[in-house]
Order: structure tokens, then sequence, then C-alpha cells
């Protein structure tokens, strides 16, 4: 949350959304809040205001994909396992595998086994040859799974 006092106009913005705050209510809607009255703006309403205050920094991200919210920690535990067996296999020789999605179905299931009779042992489950977490391949595995979905995909697009 940051706010800017620009001559007698105070703006306040939240997350994304820019308001205004005590100051031209004729022009724009009044929206209640507990500790104060504030006005939400349209991105013409924007317009206008910007016409009146210039140093205001606006950023149209509200439909952008939020990659902020990934789990990086998880996520490296992950790369650890694709490291392991780019170590072992060569790099993207995941790609390659015969039979893929009923191979990659069935290691998925495998890790997700271990994980479960681990859990009820209130226990973690680490895969024993790449001391890894049985859930950091089983999240690999379905990220393969999603790559061969897409490329399907890719696949079924060009052909219509």
């Amino acid at each position: 949350m940051s706010s800017l006092q620009k001559g007698n106009i105070y703006i306040h913005k939240d997350y994304g959304k820019l308001v205004l705050v005590k100051k031209r209510p004729y022009i724009f809607k009044l929206v209640s809040s507990p500790w104060t009255s504030k006005v939400c703006l349209t991105k013409k309403e924007i317009q206008t205001l910007k016409l009146h205050t210039s140093t205001i920094g606006l950023k149209y991200d509200k439909k952008k994909v939020r990659w902020d919210l990934l789990l990086w920690d998880d996520l490296e535990e992950i790369a650890k396992v694709l490291t392991h067996g780019a170590k072992k296999y060569g790099d993207y020789n995941w790609q390659n595998v015969d039979n893929f999605e009923a191979r990659y179905e069935a290691a998925l299931l495998r890790h997700l086994h271990a994980y479960r009779k681990a859990r009820n042992r209130n226990k973690v489950a680490y895969d024993k040859e790449s001391n890894q977490r049985h859930l950091a391949h089983a999240a690999c595995c379905l990220l393969f799974l999603m790559w061969k979905e897409r490329q399907t995909i890719n696949r079924n697009r060009k052909n219509k």
C-alpha cells in the first residue's frame, strides 16, 4: 500500500487499484470504507485524473500471470529431481521415453503411494536414489505429462 500527495489531491494506491481520497467527489463515485471515504476510478476517470497528477505510476497488470505466487522452495526441489535425472539419463531424455503417458502415470502413482505410506506413519518420504522427496518426483511426473499434453494440443492446432 502506498500513497502520494500532489497539490490538494490525495491518491491512495492499493494492490494495483488506484483510488482517490477526499477530492473531487462530484466527478467520481464514492465507495465507503471503515477508515475513510475513498473513490474507485474507472480507466476513463484515471485518464481524467492524469491531467491533474502526472507523477502517479500506473501499471495495468490485473490480467497478468501471477508468478509471484509460485512456491520457489518447492520448485527448487523439483529442479533437483530434474538435475538428478539429467545426470543419470541426459538432458531432456525423459521426452523420448516409449509409452510415455502410461509410464509416467505409473511413476506418478508409485511416488504418490510412497508419499502416502510415509504420511500414514507421520514421516516424510524420500526417494532412496536421488534423496529427494517423493512428492518432488511426483511433481516432475505431472510436469512431464503436462508437457506431453501441450505437445498434443499444439499438434492438433497445427493440423486444423
